[in-house]
């Protein structure tokens, strides 16, 4: 099964997000995340992610869960994410992501924040960080097709 990890880093009313390029050459901004190591717990695979993609060191004891995803698709795919979150002072961002993926990285006032994350169609990614910042609230969230909206429990 595969496991994946994000944080939604936040320094007052400001949001930090990354710029990923996709296959298909578009360009879709969401928090750092990414696939946690076997070795790893979901928080050291985040805390991992969020140094290569925005240059914040952050300890694993400092992240807060928010956010819990499975997803069990028709075709076979199975994966489980964790989201955290974590306060910190607003710095300036270095992009050291290994994979290439990420091309740039930036705070942005909430609102902002809400509305580019809102442009992301894989619901699994955006549907529990949007619920989080809108409402505060910690969530677990089950789907079966990416493209349809998750179930909250």
């Amino acid at each position: 099964m595969r496991r994946y990890a994000g944080v939604v880093a936040t320094s007052d009313d400001f949001v930090l997000l990354v710029c990923e390029s996709y296959d298909d050459g578009t360009l879709h901004w969401g928090i750092p995340g990414g696939r946690v190591e076997e070795d790893e717990s979901f928080a050291e695979g985040a805390t991992r992610e969020l140094f290569e993609e925005t240059g914040l060191m952050v300890s694993p004891a400092e992240l807060e869960e928010i956010s819990r995803v499975e997803l069990r698709t028709t075709d076979g795919v199975e994966s489980t994410s964790m989201n955290f979150t974590v306060e910190v002072p607003r710095h300036d961002v270095v992009n050291r992501d290994p994979d290439g993926i990420v091309a740039e990285a930036a705070w942005f006032p909430i609102e902002r924040a809400l509305a580019l994350l809102a442009e992301v169609d894989y619901l699994p990614l955006v549907e529990p960080v949007l619920y989080f910042l809108e409402s505060g609230e910690k969530s677990a969230w089950s789907y079966v097709d990416p493209l349809r909206r998750g179930v909250r429990s």
